[in-house]
């Protein structure tokens, strides 16, 4: 017998007889029947996502607010860290920066957004400073201890995808002192702006001086 040609669903052929139209309408509708199974239920304000690679395998979910997606994940080494092809179809971003160990005392953690080099960038230690003047990257935090790293960054992008304003963000800095690094962690936040309206797409992480010798990442869309 003949058959759909997405579903594989089986059809009468041309040359069938009358008398088997009935039991091949029947097979048709079960198969059908079968195949859309996993569209029936749900409730008000639910969507239909995909439960696994096969086709017409779904499942009805409820609808998360603010919750985070891995999109991008790593380790810290050499002089700098980009991740590239940032989909913009989440509301925010975070970047959460774990163990930043760089290879000397005097190295400082920052970024760059859109491999964008150019005097774009201002940033403030507290919120309430009046903005710096142009520079070419965001430094994150101050100067790390090389070898004794527990420091957590998390850096936060909200409507990072807009093309009408400039962009803002936050970045919040536990690092080691590095006078005395394993009983003294020091805190910073910066707040920040980067002079665009293109959307972010690229983010590199990089140090001031020297490189990165340990440390992970990890790269979040927020719903």
């Amino acid at each position: 017998m003949a058959t759909t040609t997405n579903f594989g669903w089986t059809t009468p052929d041309d040359t069938a007889l009358v008398k088997d139209g009935a039991a091949a309408i029947r097979s048709l509708g079960s198969a059908i029947d079968t195949s859309m199974a996993d569209l029936e239920g749900g409730t008000t304000g639910q969507f239909l996502t995909k439960n696994s690679n096969t086709d017409m395998d779904f499942v009805w979910a409820t609808a998360t607010s603010g919750g985070m997606t891995q999109i991008a994940s790593g380790t810290l080494s050499g002089a700098s860290v980009a991740l590239s092809s940032i989909v913009g179809t989440y509301k925010d971003l975070v970047l959460d920066v774990l163990a930043f160990d760089p290879s000397d005392d005097t190295t400082q953690f920052g970024i760059r957004l859109n491999t964008d080099t150019g005097s774009n960038y201002y940033y403030a230690a507290t919120i309430d400073n009046t903005l710096g003047s142009a520079e070419t990257r965001i430094e994150i935090g101050g100067n790390q201890d090389f070898g004794t790293s527990t420091a957590f960054y998390r850096i936060f992008i909200p409507r990072y995808a807009n093309t009408t304003t400039w962009k803002l963000l936050w970045g919040d800095a536990l690092y080691n002192d590095t006078t005395s690094p394993t009983t003294v962690l020091r805190y910073k936040r910066t707040a920040a702006t980067y002079k665009s309206t293109s959307a972010i797409t690229a983010i590199t992480m990089l140090v001031n001086q020297g490189t990165f010798s340990g440390g992970t990442y990890n790269l979040y869309g927020v719903n």
